[in-house]
């Protein structure tokens, strides 16, 4: 699976409810602590949740 380091680290929570898949991306580490500006390892991790 593309995010299994993630949700190793509790980056990305996956589920299943019926016939869906949700992920979930915690915010925690998605900004830098009163930054507007998404850090690069949080875009790297949203890009691999793309390919779902």
């Amino acid at each position: 699976m593309a995010l299994t380091t993630e949700i190793g680290e509790g980056a990305v929570e996956v589920e299943t409810e019926g016939t869906k898949v949700i992920i979930r991306l915690r915010e925690q580490g998605s900004f830098a602590r009163g930054s507007a500006y998404v850090e690069d390892d949080y875009i790297r991790c949203w890009q691999k949740s793309e390919m779902f």
